[in-house]
């Protein structure tokens, strides 16, 4: 499971850092041609979005929420379920709502 890194200093923006256990989820957590990633980033305009290797870091106002997100979508990931837009749509709507997608989408995908 991904492993949420919260640094904060007084002067400076919110970080956040999640580290991806493994290349092969990563390519599906951003998407073919950074797909998925380009949609987070469209729903957090307010945060800078770094991937490099297994690593996430995320830097803003809301990367808390952003990390968050990306914590949930491995959690997917790592159950079997694929990721497309509308699951990652989804997913955001769930995490602004302070839900835990991971749970819900397992129960309603279990429940088809």
């Amino acid at each position: 499971m991904a492993s949420p890194d919260t640094s904060r200093a007084l002067d400076q923006p919110s970080r956040t850092l999640v580290r991806v256990p493994g290349n092969h989820l990563m390519t599906d957590l951003l998407g073919s041609r950074d797909e998925l990633l380009d949609a987070i980033e469209a729903a957090f305009p307010q945060v800078s979005i770094i991937a490099r290797g297994n690593e996430i870091t995320i830097s803003g106002a809301d990367s808390e929420r952003v990390g968050r997100l990306f914590e949930e979508l491995v959690v997917l990931l790592e159950r079997g379920h694929g990721l497309e837009i509308a699951v990652v749509h989804r997913t955001i709507e769930m995490v602004n709502a302070d839900e835990r997608p991971s749970e819900v989408l397992t129960t309603e995908l279990l429940r088809t």
